[in-house]
């Protein structure tokens, strides 16, 4: 059931891909600063998440895996709903047609305006396609791919659907404080890296989508 957005709450948008046994899970955090009469609610702001970053999200993965959708959640305060999804935008990668080792990843930096390495956040973004890869280092073409991701996911401060409205802004989550800080900038990296939970000799990963 759809929750009503109030000022304050903390939301979890979460990416999920998966190819064979192995999902894949992109975490990413928003602040509501304030809310329309009426207000939207969890369900709009999945809707609206999955519309700005799906074609992105395909355009990272290779062809036989597949973008699933978006789960989000209210995660503060307490107590917390049930997650809503939103599977709309689903569908299969479009980076080209044969994978690089399934641990192997893209990496999209956030920085906020503190020092620190609490302050930090990584996307490790899933299943890129050997299409991408120049020389053992993901290609130009794939780095501009990790910044349309980053550029799209922070843009969407504007949550509209059916009259109702709020507005966010994307935040690290300090999960154990509960406190959030905003994030002012990002950096897709040149470089690959490994999540070797989604490796293919690793135990399988289950999407909730």
């Amino acid at each position: 059931m759809s929750q009503v957005l109030v000022a304050g709450n903390i939301i979890a948008a979460r990416a999920w891909c998966v190819t064979g046994n192995q999902a894949s899970v992109n975490s990413f955090y928003y602040r509501v600063v304030g809310v329309g009469t009426p207000a939207a609610t969890d369900k709009d702001f999945c809707d609206n998440f999955d519309t700005v970053v799906a074609a992105d999200m395909k355009a990272l993965i290779y062809n036989g895996a597949s973008y699933k959708g978006i789960q989000a959640q209210i995660i503060w305060p307490p107590p917390l709903p049930a997650d809503v999804v939103t599977v709309t935008n689903a569908g299969a990668g479009t980076a080209g047609a044969n994978a690089m080792a399934l641990q192997t990843s893209g990496i999209i930096s956030w920085y906020t305006a503190l020092a620190g390495r609490a302050q930090r956040g990584r996307t490790y973004a899933p299943f890129p396609s050997t299409t991408d890869n120049s020389n053992g280092v993901p290609s130009a073409g794939y780095v501009t791919k990790l910044t349309n991701l980053a550029t799209a996911s922070q843009a969407l401060v504007n949550i509209l659907s059916g009259g109702r409205s709020a507005t966010v802004v994307p935040v690290i989550w300090h999960r154990g404080t509960h406190t959030t800080d905003d994030i002012k900038a990002f950096f897709a990296r040149a470089v690959w890296a490994t999540q070797r939970r989604r490796g293919a000799y690793g135990r399988g990963n289950a999407s909730p989508i």
